[in-house]
């Protein structure tokens, strides 16, 4: 026998749950090879570990002796939490630019237009604010 085919049914070797020519075959394996009994030897004391844990008990005072010390420890530093006006700048940026990737030629067409719109209204207002100066210009000379 193998030693991969004795390590893979050494649980239900040891639950004594196999065959009984399996069983036999197993029994002669780890009379004879040195690694797998001691490899069966770890995994039976790991099962006792395991199904047997023996933690220590911690003493009450051990626990009160921790959590003072924890509460006596300084607190974290923490920061503000007001915005730096340079990151709010440049967060409103960074929105301002992601809408315009999303909805760009409609903003732009649209802020172009109001942009036409005040230019015009901008330029009527001079033109007759030029105009009100020179009539008034022209009539308080003559």
């Amino acid at each position: 026998m193998k030693c991969d085919s004795v390590q893979m049914n050494i649980t239900t070797y040891q639950e004594n749950s196999l065959h009984p020519v399996r069983m036999k075959e197993i029994e002669t394996h780890l009379e004879e090879c040195v690694a797998c009994r001691e490899w069966y030897q770890e995994v039976l004391e790991l099962e006792t570990i395991w199904n047997n844990p023996a933690l220590p008990a911690l003493e009450e005072d051990f626990t009160v002796a921790i959590m003072t010390a924890i509460s006596r420890r300084p607190l974290p530093y923490r920061r503000n939490n007001s915005f730096n006006p340079l990151l709010k700048m440049a967060l409103a940026s960074a929105c301002a630019l992601i809408l315009f990737m999303y909805n760009g030629e409609e903003f732009f067409e649209a802020a172009a237009s109001h942009i036409g719109n005040y230019n015009e209204h901008f330029a009527h207002s001079i033109s007759s604010m030029f105009h009100n100066l020179s009539a008034t210009h022209k009539g308080g000379v003559s």
